[in-house]
């Protein structure tokens, strides 16, 4: 099963901010309500992370030796959507989000409109936690993001301790020729 993503020129909101970063702005630029700053709290670490054309934006919180626990969000959403539960998950836990391909603070290479498969964001993500020194963990996604943590999960079973996903619907969509 291959599902794709295809973005292009979307309205309002977060979704505003994903197709901004798609182009290479910064959220200020796309939608000046949105302040990229309240990313900030309450992580106490991050940066971004570069794998084939694409910058992916990641926040922590928690030990740096704690067991990993990493946040993938729903389309058009990005890291503050976790701001309010990360906390309450980083006690003795590493508390990892990121912003997926194309959404919040991560960026993609060229001109749009993109196209990535979940298999490919799948093999995103788990490079980027590697390069972070993270092998083994544990995965929640909300709803885009519980696609790619499942994705993740079927690829590379023994890095993924347990996997909580909302909001999910996993089906091989519509044929259109019917």
């Amino acid at each position: 099963m291959t599902v794709t993503i295809a973005r292009r020129g979307f309205l309002g909101g977060s979704a505003l901010a994903a197709g901004a970063a798609m182009a290479g702005a910064s959220l200020a630029q796309a939608a000046p309500g949105l302040n990229p700053a309240s990313v900030q709290a309450p992580w106490t670490d991050g940066g971004t992370v570069r794998r084939l054309g694409v910058s992916l934006s990641w926040r922590a919180l928690g030990p740096v030796d704690g067991e990993p626990i990493v946040l993938l969000h729903k389309l058009g959403g990005w890291i503050a959507d976790w701001r309010g539960v990360a906390p309450l998950l980083g006690e003795g836990r590493r508390v990892i989000a990121f912003d997926l391909p194309g959404h919040g603070n991560s960026t993609i290479d060229g001109p749009p409109p993109y196209v990535q498969t979940v298999p490919e964001t799948a093999a995103l993500i788990a490079a980027a936690l590697s390069q972070l020194g993270h092998e083994r963990y544990t995965l929640a996604g909300n709803s885009l993001g519980g696609v790619v943590a499942t994705q993740i999960a079927a690829q590379w079973p023994g890095r993924v301790r347990r996997l909580v996903m909302a909001s999910v619907s996993l089906f091989p969509g519509y044929d259109r020729a019917r």
